[in-house]
């Protein structure tokens, strides 16, 4: 051990550089807080942004199939959207609501289930639906043909994409 034979003023002066240095740590971890809680600001407020924007993909497509339909319905993630039905409404209403999304350009958001039941032989705006408005995922998709055979032709190219 080597032993230093400080004086009363040297004590003092590394007393006061102690002190400095115990308050630029407590500044630096006050500074290191505030950006913490910045962080978790943005965070919060991006959450909070993004839920808002979901909110309002599922209220578009509520919108536009309530419209087409006539109808009262509210889309979520667990939803499951029929399209091409056996109603009398299906062709028309199935088209209104597939060209609002093509003329869009948007997808729809996440859904449970997407369903085509009856679809007609040949239509290019379903090839169009297809190609570029089906969700990013969902549970189950099911597609069913007109055909006689139960053909998709036009279809298959988009259909398999997805």
């Amino acid at each position: 051990l080597i032993w230093y034979d400080l004086s009363k003023m040297e004590i003092q002066e590394l007393t006061k550089k102690a002190a400095l240095l115990e308050e630029k740590i407590e500044q630096l971890k006050k500074e290191q807080e505030a950006q913490q809680a910045k962080v978790n600001e943005d965070k919060a407020k991006a959450e909070s942004e993004k839920t808002a924007s979901i909110e309002k993909v599922y209220a578009f497509l509520s919108q536009t199939y309530n419209k087409a339909y006539d109808k009262s319905l509210t889309f979520t993630q667990d939803s499951e959207l029929v399209l091409y039905d056996n109603s009398t409404l299906a062709v028309p209403a199935s088209e209104a609501v597939m060209s609002t999304y093509v003329k869009a350009g948007m997808h729809l958001p996440r859904l449970k289930s997407l369903r085509f039941l009856n679809v007609p032989v040949e239509s290019q705006l379903l090839v169009e639906f297809l190609q570029h408005c089906l969700p990013v995922s969902m549970g189950t998709f099911e597609f069913g043909s007109q055909d006689f055979h139960g053909d998709i032709g036009p279809y298959f190219e988009a259909v398999e994409l997805f």
